[in-house]
């Protein structure tokens, strides 16, 4: 059956047939915690989850697990301040224009059948999956223009089986698509391509002026090719 969760605690393990938030939880004091959500059929989160209290830093961890799919509605935001933030469904990932899921310094992985995003995915780590998207079918935005995926400082890797087409601000990224589809990726930042393994086309454009592309990693590649660097594009293997 379906039930509706009224997320009042700061650490909340909760089991389900579908859980749906119906309440902000406010993270003041929960640094350190884990926000453990688990359902059988589909996760609907239609709330924030942000600290009231802007002059403390308070950590927290996300376990979002779907039997089925994850779907993000208007006016949610999950923020973790640093921790680690995981979801991943069985089914479709799915999140509305105008939202935000942001790791600060912390990573962000998302798995799922389909990952459609509008909004912001954001993380300010160093590491190699500072922000991870893996998909067996596409990774696509809602086509609104504005920038789908920022990792300054890091590293996206996407992972699809029938197309890509995302705008990212990231300092690197590994991308792959294995069977069809294109991969599109509008960049707006310069960008070092550590890999790149697609079967179908390659449409790879950045949108501001001087930027840069790198690609310094293996590169195998399907279809037809289009990339367009604003300022420098350099091959340093592939």
């Amino acid at each position: 059956n379906d039930i509706g969760v009224s997320v009042t605690a700061i650490i909340d393990s909760i089991s389900g047939g579908t859980i749906t938030t119906i309440n902000d939880v406010d993270l003041n004091g929960a640094n350190g915690a884990a926000i453990n959500l688990n359902a059988a059929l589909d996760i609907i989160l239609n709330n924030k989850f942000t600290d009231s209290n802007t002059g403390s830093v308070d950590m927290v961890n996300y376990n979002v697990i779907s039997g089925r799919d994850i779907i993000i509605n208007s006016g949610s935001n999950l923020f973790s301040y640093g921790g680690d933030l995981l979801l991943n469904a069985t089914g479709d990932f799915s999140k509305s224009s105008g939202t935000k899921i942001d790791a600060d310094t912390g990573t962000l992985t998302i798995t799922a059948n389909d990952i459609i995003t509008g909004g912001s995915l954001e993380s300010t780590s160093t590491s190699n999956s500072a922000i991870s998207l893996t998909s067996a079918n596409s990774i696509v935005d809602l086509g609104i223009g504005l920038t789908d995926v920022l990792a300054p400082n890091g590293r996206v890797v996407l992972h699809a089986g029938t197309g890509i087409d995302l705008d990212l601000d990231a300092a690197s990224a590994d991308v792959t698509n294995t069977t069809s589809g294109t991969t599109t990726l509008g960049l707006n930042a310069s960008i070092d391509l550590v890999d790149i393994d697609v079967a179908g086309n390659l449409d790879v454009q950045t949108t501001v002026a001087g930027d840069d592309i790198t690609i310094s990693g293996a590169t195998s590649l399907g279809g037809t090719v289009n990339i367009i660097a604003d300022d420098n594009l350099t091959i340093t293997d592939g």
